[in-house]
């Protein structure tokens, strides 16, 4: 494996292990993997749209997700990898309807955690009726 190989594997199985623990509830597993500066941009349009800066934050958005999404009934369709990138086509149910919501996400990734987060959301009617 060249190491543009090997980079973008260790990418991806980082990804197979966040993803996972989100599945379990694992948040300990979950920030491990986040640099202590990690950024996630959420959408502004949603009730907890916005920038997250740091594990701090982190904790605030962690906290409100729940009420909106159930991620313990995430699906993973399929991961992209490439080098520092990873992309993930993600399905979980709104929690108020049991609507399917389709999410992609792109992750950057240095020395071995995550370090920014773009998350973008295929349909959210069901989210943008809620209060």
């Amino acid at each position: 494996m060249t190491a543009s190989n090997t980079h973008t594997h260790a990418s991806r199985e980082l990804m197979e292990r966040v993803y996972a623990s989100v599945a379990k509830g694992d948040g300990q597993a979950l920030l491990a993997a986040m640099s202590d500066d990690i950024i996630i941009h959420e959408p502004p349009f949603l009730p907890y749209g916005g920038t997250y800066r740091g594990h701090k934050e982190l904790a605030n958005l962690f906290a409100q997700i729940p009420k909106f999404v159930d991620v313990r009934k995430l699906k993973v369709d399929r991961l992209i990898a490439d080098g520092d990138h990873v992309i993930g086509i993600l399905r979980m149910p709104d929690l108020k309807t049991g609507e399917e919501l389709l999410v992609a996400e792109e992750s950057i990734i240095r020395d071995g955690k995550i370090v920014e987060m773009y998350i973008y959301f295929h349909e959210t009617r069901s989210l943008l009726a809620q209060p």
